[in-house]
């Protein structure tokens, strides 16, 4: 959602990548490419999995490609055009990260993609320009072997960097994890910079949200579909439901998603 109330969708059609954006009220918005919808006809090999709008109202649509070992990136402008100074042509490809990325922007423009390579979590940084921040983990990258289904959720919390993610082959565990801005993981945050979440049977992730002043509250689907609220230190927080973790719904229902509404309420 923009800050003007206009509605932002990102993905793909026919294999290319694709942004639309709706009026508060649903319909198309017309001055947005052609017809409230723009598309990246040059890249044919596109999945879309994530969208972003970034302070200067740029979008930024986060897939798969062709490899399982590359992420694409588009950025289209705020008027619904490939942004030229972007990549090449509004699209870059990023090696070493896979699976199904998520994306995030920072303060300062920079575009935080989570995903998988090789049964570890992957987190990349990118500059506004395209450019790979090699100030940032290793060449831009970084890797977390502890996270072995990877990462598919990332959020920012001020200067930090908030993902959420899998581990454990036989029964999937969910992890939450934190990272400084230049991509160390975050001593003060569970154990070395992780925290887990286990079940009775596999507990995947299913969305992640920041609440005001309490930390961030997980979503967990599987065998226990739940709701979990950590602490900033990444503790299970008691104040939350009496020990931390309330069932996510009725019986049979498994979220996919979580969000903060403005009265702090959950959805």
């Amino acid at each position: 959602v923009q800050s003007d109330g206009k509605l932002v969708v990102g993905g793909s059609v026919e294999d290319h990548p694709v942004a639309a954006r709706f009026l508060a009220n649903g319909t198309p918005d017309a001055s947005f490419g052609s017809g409230g919808m723009v598309t990246l006809a040059s890249v044919n090999t596109f999945i879309g999995h994530s969208v972003a709008i970034d302070a200067s109202g740029r979008i930024i649509v986060v897939g798969s490609t062709a490899s399982d070992t590359q992420t694409g990136i588009t950025v289209f402008t705020s008027a619904g055009a490939p942004d030229a100074t972007f990549g090449t042509g509004g699209f870059i490809s990023v090696g070493g990260v896979g699976g199904n990325p998520a994306v995030a922007v920072q303060p300062d423009g920079g575009i935080v993609v989570a995903g998988s390579l090789n049964s570890q979590g992957v987190i990349a940084r990118v500059l506004p320009t395209g450019l790979l921040d090699a100030s940032f983990g290793t060449a831009g990258l970084v890797h977390n072997s502890s996270v072995t289904g990877g990462f598919n959720t990332v959020l920012i919390d001020g200067a930090s960097i908030v993902v959420a993610g899998t581990t454990g082959a036989t029964t999937p565990a969910a992890v939450v994890g934190r990272y400084n801005p230049n991509g160390t993981p975050d001593a003060g945050f569970g154990s070395a910079g992780l925290v887990t979440f286990s079940a009775a049977g596999p507990a995947l992730p299913a969305g992640l949200t920041k609440v005001t002043g309490s930390g961030y509250v997980l979503g967990v689907s599987g065998a226990q579909p739940s709701l979990v609220q950590y602490t900033h230190a990444g503790v299970t927080d008691t104040a939350f439901g009496g020990t931390g973790v309330v069932p996510a719904g009725p019986d049979g229902f498994q979220p996919a998603a979580v969000a903060t509404m403005p009265d702090g309420g959950l959805a």
